[in-house]
């Protein structure tokens, strides 16, 4: 896809003056003021209130902003105030939109309220959520007035939440352009909006596109499993007869603890193709503890086992334990089958992780030499803290080694994955929750020990690895929504970003197809989320969607 030319500043030093810019919130003309792109809005009684909980089912489809028409500022202090009414099933997040050259061309800052971060990201019309920066740990209580000040001078953007300065980031893409609101998942009210700055002008004038994201090609292969219509997590792999599995997270929301219509909270689903991804049949359910099972994952062994892994989940906080045990937030679990996943065995719990809030991201992967070695990570919170590692298994999965630590020393890493090189290294490639990029490490006997941690250089969440057969070596990942990178010399560099879709769930897997397309599957987030799959022509040359019958 070819990137965008963002028309910038003519920045003319006789335009710029400090100046308070008044805010049309009052008398019955005031929406003349604002430029609604999408959503429904209202002006009344001194503040601007976004009345749905908005979120688009398919992302490209619309966004639900409002911005002011005047006027377009370089440097600019804006505050205001919000308050979630009504936070609906989602993030339940405001979102201030800053230095926009259109309606798809911004600095976007979201306040999540249902996990108390603020994230900030780069949007055009090409790009949709290039992360820049977030932080964690930020109270903003639902049905209560929040207070935000957002600062922006030359490249330098800050943000103060309730009068604590929560966020701090440099960026130049941008340099002036129109100051808008915005909403996701939730019914949003601001009011007292004050900006100060310096009235500029832009190269060209700012304009509604209309018009919509890239709209990829993709077929949604589990769209309601049974246990309250929301899937997400993805895993696939080929099983030793040639069929396609896929295995997901059921359940009726992001997190499904039991409750009285679904009393063993999430399950472990799947999905299976015997043409090799043309159609799929219906789902059934691999596994289903009396807790929130989720984050499913799945390998083929040489024997022709499979083995899912996963985890339960049991509440946000270190104190929150299994019922009638001491396991406290989250613990380790697999299965198997031995007839292509069509039964499998009772769910096994990983006696030396269980109490100690170990989770996973990855699927065990099989070595050339016959060990197992499963990525896992360990989280703890107030504040947040995540410590990647590996267990490895030299009888099949029957048992498990002691985690061995990816870096202890790093404490912002994250929902690993491991990929073994031709020459027998392990790439272990890991999540970041505060930083601008994705970390890597390298072992070089088989994950007993690891190097220390370095910065892989772009963004992401859950990253999956695969290297085919051309030796084009593979990550997709979320962020900037649903994305890939790839690297033609076994990760020492990558490509540019290839966007993948606009939905922000992601959490990809991947698998080579029997005419060496690779089919790539992913989640969509939001209420009623499914698992999509794309087809990827993947050569030395590049990344394309491809779609079916291609």
């Amino acid at each position: 896809m070819k990137a965008l030319l963002i028309c910038l500043l003519l920045a003319s030093p006789l335009l710029a003056e400090t100046v308070d810019i008044p805010t049309p919130l009052q008398g019955e003309n005031a929406a003349d003021a604002w430029v609604f792109s999408g959503g429904d809005w209202a002006i009344a009684d001194g503040m601007l209130t976004q009345t749905g909980q908005w979120y688009a089912e398919s992302a490209f489809t619309s966004t639900a902003h409002a911005f002011l028409r005047d006027p377009v500022l370089s440097d600019f202090t804006l505050s205001f105030e919000f308050n979630v009414d009504e936070p609906g099933r989602g993030v339940g997040a405001p979102e201030v939109l800053l230095r926009s050259t259109d309606n798809r061309s911004y600095y976007l800052v979201q306040f999540s309220t249902k996990v108390a971060g603020v994230f900030l990201s780069y949007n055009d019309r090409d790009t949709f959520w290039s992360n820049i920066k977030r932080a964690y740990e930020v109270p903003m209580p639902r049905g209560e007035w929040n207070s935000v000040t957002v600062a922006a001078k030359g490249p330098n953007l800050s943000i103060t939440v309730n009068d604590k300065l929560v966020l701090e980031a440099q960026d130049d893409r941008l340099k002036a352009g129109l100051i808008g609101f915005g909403s996701s998942q939730a019914v949003v009210s601001y009011r007292r909006i004050a900006i100060q700055g310096e009235r500029v002008e832009l190269a060209e004038p700012w304009e509604d596109t209309g018009g919509k994201f890239m709209k990829p090609e993709f077929r949604v292969i589990c769209e309601d499993a049974g246990a309250g219509g929301y899937e997400a997590f993805p895993d696939v792999c080929r099983c030793a007869n040639g069929d396609l599995l896929v295995v997901c997270y059921a359940g009726y929301d992001h997190v499904s603890f039991p409750r009285e219509d679904l009393p063993k909270g999430a399950r472990i689903c799947a999905v299976r193709s015997t043409d090799d991804g043309e159609t799929w049949g219906e789902a059934f359910i691999v596994a289903d503890t009396p807790w929130d099972d989720r984050d499913p994952h799945i390998c083929c062994l040489k024997d022709g086992r499979l083995i899912c892994n996963w985890f339960t989940y049991y509440g946000g906080r270190e104190d929150v334990a299994r019922p009638g045990s001491g396991a406290h937030y989250k613990e380790l679990w697999t299965c198997e089958s031995s007839d292509n996943g069509v039964t499998w065995t009772e769910p096994k719990l990983i006696p030396n992780t269980t109490g100690a809030h170990w989770g996973c991201s990855g699927p065990i992967r099989e070595l050339s030499d016959g060990t197992l070695i499963w990525p896992i990570y360990r989280e703890y919170r107030n504040p947040l803290r995540n410590w990647s590692a590996v267990l490895r298994s030299s009888d099949g999965g029957e048992t498990w080694c002691d985690p061995i630590w990816v870096d202890e020393d790093n404490a912002d890493n994250d929902e690993p994955d491991i990929c073994e090189m031709p020459d027998g290294r392990l790439l272990c490639m890991m999540r970041s929750n505060g930083g601008d990029s994705m970390w890597y490490s390298w072992s070089e006997d088989k994950g007993l020990t690891w190097s220390k941690s370095k910065k892989v250089g772009f963004p992401g969440h859950a990253p999956y690895m695969l290297r085919t057969a051309d030796g084009v070596l593979l990550v997709g990942h979320r962020l900037p929504s649903t994305s890939l990178h790839y690297s033609l010399d076994d990760g020492k560099t990558w490509s540019d970003t290839v966007q993948m879709d606009v939905t922000i769930g992601a959490y990809p897997s991947m698998v080579v197809l029997r005419d060496g397309t690779v089919l790539f599957v992913y989640y969509e987030e939001g209420a009623g989320s499914s698992i999509r799959a794309q087809r990827l022509k993947v050569t030395r040359e590049g990344v394309e969607s491809i779609g079916w019958g291609n």
